[in-house]
């Protein structure tokens, strides 16, 4: 399954894609890459995981501010 993965790396919100991953794997990979940001003295964090599907059609629901 595909995952859209929010991280919070020192006050700013990066968002990644993860293809072909079970949620668990997903989970523990952004954990790991938080592991060795935070090794490099820097601040991340897991913000949010969501199935790919989902977030495009909460980025279509909601609308654009310009």
């Amino acid at each position: 399954m595909k995952w859209i993965a929010k991280v919070r790396i020192n006050g700013r919100i990066h968002t990644l894609k993860l293809l072909d991953m079970t949620e668990c794997i997903a989970r523990k990979q952004m954990q790991h890459l938080c592991k060795q940001l935070q090794a490099q003295g820097k601040r991340a964090k897991l913000v949010e995981l969501l199935p790919l599907e989902d977030s495009c059609a909460r980025e279509q629901q909601s609308p654009s501010v310009n």
